[in-house]
């Protein structure tokens, strides 16, 4: 019931968490790659993306 009390106040930002269907969807059951860069870009990049975004937010003073 909160959940979807959350969604229903929340429905604008929710509404693009759907975007991740195709990439389930596409999901082949298999592992991913072994090179250890690929490992390291997304340890990297995954932290980097908030702090992107939380600096955009900023600059375009988007209230959330």
């Amino acid at each position: 019931m909160i959940s979807f009390w959350a969604f229903y106040v929340n429905r604008k930002k929710q509404v693009i968490t759907f975007l991740f269907l195709p990439f389930i969807f596409l999901y082949n059951g298999k592992k991913g790659s072994k090179v250890p860069i690929h490992k390291w870009f997304f340890y990297i990049f995954y932290p980097l993306q908030f702090w992107i975004l939380n600096v955009l937010t900023f600059f375009l003073k988007i209230k959330g």
